[in-house]
């Protein structure tokens, strides 16, 4: 037998393991949903890693029951990364399903930075039957997840954590601090504006309070004035707001994605790297 032939005959019997691990995994997930405890092996749920989340993903898309989610969710022993990158596919994915196993890894992880993933993730997966369980979590030990459940609470349209964020806004943690900006801007409550504005000052909080402000101001102005704010955020600002301002520019329409292409061009503009990096992503997605 030729060298050649050798090493594609090993190439193939290398696949076919690998694909046969693929299915066993598949397998497993598919009669866990099923609630089909005869079948499960755990071990290879064990073994389930970040590139077997979108395999979780399409079961659930193709199961017909209404609960498979709290099964899933106790018997998934993975890595920390595992778990957060099945919650931000979950979010994605966006369903009761999506909802019911982001919610129990909130509330049951054991991981505390799982459970902020899920809370942030709730808000992603936009089903307000989440915030009772967000409001729950709001009054939390943990400062961190307060603030995350608060800033998912904004984005599902409840601002019940407004004070919460406030609190948080005069932080000595930067962390902190800088997580109730966030909250604030999600709430988009008007009257947090004069708050935010002495943050502008800061040097470590100057570009997410320039975000926050001009999201609130955004979310209240009339359509016919919605181009021209953006515009000027464009042309003056940098960080975090000018990519903001930037995809929600490219949303109003195909004219104003070439403007900002336009835009982009010119090097004199502070912002025109974040302009850049938002319209590649526009590109790659």
């Amino acid at each position: 037998m030729s060298k050649c032939r050798i090493l594609l005959l090993m190439f193939i019997i290398i696949l076919s393991c690998a694909m046969a691990g693929a299915e066993g995994i598949r397998d497993e997930i598919f009669y866990l949903n099923q609630e089909n405890n005869l079948s499960i092996n755990i071990n290879n749920f064990n073994k389930l890693n970040q590139d077997d989340a979108p395999v979780l993903i399409e079961i659930l898309a193709e199961s017909k029951e209404d609960r498979p989610i709290k099964t899933i969710a106790g018997e998934l022993k993975v890595s920390a990364a595992a778990k957060n990158t099945i919650m931000l596919k979950l979010a994605e994915f966006g369903d009761k399903r999506a909802r019911e196993i982001v919610e129990w890894y909130m509330e049951h992880s054991s991981d505390r930075f799982s459970r902020h993933i899920a809370a942030v993730s709730l808000g992603t997966v936009g089903d307000k039957n989440s915030i009772a369980k967000l409001k729950a979590a709001a009054k939390d030990y943990d400062p961190a997840l307060q603030l995350f459940a608060v800033r998912a609470l904004g984005e599902l349209g409840d601002d019940s954590g407004y004070g919460v964020a406030v609190q948080y806004l005069r932080s000595l943690d930067l962390t902190l601090k800088t997580q109730a900006i966030y909250a604030l801007a999600t709430i988009g409550k008007p009257e947090a504006i004069p708050l935010l504005k002495p943050e502008l000052e800061s040097k470590d909080c100057r570009d997410v309070a320039q975000l926050a402000i001009s999201k609130i101001e955004y979310d209240h102005l009339t359509e016919k004035k919605k181009p021209a704010y953006l515009r000027n955020l464009l042309k003056k600002q940098t960080g975090e707001a000018v990519y903001w301002a930037t995809v929600e520019f490219m949303k109003l329409g195909d004219k104003y994605v070439q403007e900002v292409k336009r835009i982009a061009e010119k090097k004199k503009y502070p912002g025109s790297a974040w302009i850049k990096e938002a319209l590649a992503a526009k590109e790659a997605s």
